[in-house]
């Protein structure tokens, strides 16, 4: 069955993982993309782990994709590559600002050669202000948009995410710009020019505290696992690992204490409603500690599911794999890679009825491995 954007090609002139994660997905829906590699090779592919010599990161979020190798670093290769974009629906770059125009491959370059391109540009920074050739590091933009100071222990030092949200967010969102720019196309005809930045994005996921600084003045302190606005609702011990509760209402309260045999909290003015419960959690948390702390997690999540109260068991990476909810939305695709042998791959989150993803349509390739094949196939070498 045919992909949502089968007819659509794009040329995908990314390194690293931000702006691969977007054209994945693009390759995902059904899009022929072109992966654009210098003789070096993208720099994802030195990056570990690796199996039989061949990245898994990059293997990761190159899947579905051609790998040409064209250095269009030379007027040789970007002649090439412009005659390559004349015939690509959608042209996708996350080098720093001006670079492309220095190289003579930018908006205006290929809008010269193709005037209904869609040309989406990601960058750390954004294309103007005062960082715009700052230096760009996931880990790093990530301090600097406020997720690092939402993160940690209350009192201590700020706390690394352990996953690059910078990276994936971001070519999420340039994949949604680029979803409205091929709609806006449908409509009226035209391309576009459209650019997302890292920092934007993280940034804008910061909103209801951005809200709160707005009416209040300041924002409440970082508080580790446990909510600062509703309780209880956070991570708390088990018998053999750690349970995530979330209890956000006072009928949810009392069915909660019902259920555990800790009637007594319901009626203990300290935590007789929401405000109450807030205003002594350094109390409630050890509280609802030792009540977990009685359980298994399955077995309590298994309780409280069945009374329609939200917990749900801390898992690892490892547990997932095999997960029976994450097996039956399908996202975990087995796959066989020609020089890594099996491996797993993440499913798409994205569930067409008509047009389903093709996560194991096409493995990430080798550098440089469609090169004669696209470029014959697009009547650019014989």
């Amino acid at each position: 069955m045919e992909g949502i954007l089968n007819e659509i090609r794009v040329l995908d002139l990314t390194e690293g993982l931000a702006g691969a994660y977007c054209t994945m997905n693009l390759g995902d829906f059904g899009a022929e993309v072109i992966k654009v590699e210098t003789p070096e090779g993208d720099c994802a592919r030195a990056r570990g782990p690796m199996k039989n010599g061949f990245s898994a990161v990059f293997a990761g979020v190159n899947r579905n994709k051609k790998s040409i190798c064209v250095d269009y670093r030379t007027d040789e290769g970007r002649k090439q590559l412009l005659e390559l974009a004349a015939k690509c629906d959608i042209v996708v770059e996350n080098f720093a600002p001006g670079q492309m125009d220095k190289w003579g491959l930018g908006y205006k370059d290929v809008k010269a050669v193709n005037p209904g391109v869609i040309y989406a540009s990601l960058t750390g920074y954004g294309q103007t202000g005062p960082l715009k050739d700052h230096p760009v590091d996931d880990m790093v933009v990530t301090a600097m948009s406020g997720m690092m100071d939402r993160t940690g222990r209350r009192g201590e030092a700020p706390m690394m995410p352990g996953v690059d949200f910078g990276c994936s967010y971001s070519g999420v969102v340039l994949l949604d710009g680029i979803a409205m720019a091929l709609l806006n196309k449908l409509q009226t005809g035209e391309g576009t020019y459209l650019e997302v930045s890292m920092l934007d994005c993280l940034f804008y996921m910061l909103e209801l505290f951005v809200m709160d600084y707005s009416i209040n003045g300041a924002v409440t302190p970082k508080n580790g696992n446990q909510d600062t606005e509703v309780a209880p609702l956070g991570t708390f011990d088990a018998q053999d690992g750690y349970i995530a509760i979330a209890i956000s209402s006072e009928g949810q309260w009392k069915k909660f204490c019902g259920l555990v045999g800790a009637e007594e909290l319901a009626e203990d003015p300290r935590f007789v409603d929401n405000e109450a419960r807030i205003k002594n959690l350094d109390a409630l948390i050890p509280e609802i500690g030792k009540i977990t702390g009685k359980w298994k997690k399955d077995e309590l999540v298994a309780l409280m599911g069945e009374n329609k109260l939200a917990a749900g068991a801390l898992k690892s990476v490892a547990e997932l794999v095999d997960d029976a909810q994450i097996r039956a939305t399908e996202m975990i695709v087995e796959s066989n890679h020609p020089v890594m042998g099996d491996i797993r791959l993440v499913g798409s989150p994205m569930k067409f009825s008509l047009t389903p993803t093709q996560v194991n349509g096409m493995p990430a390739p080798t550098l440089g491995q469609h090169t004669a094949e696209v470029l014959k196939e697009l009547g650019l070498a014989d």
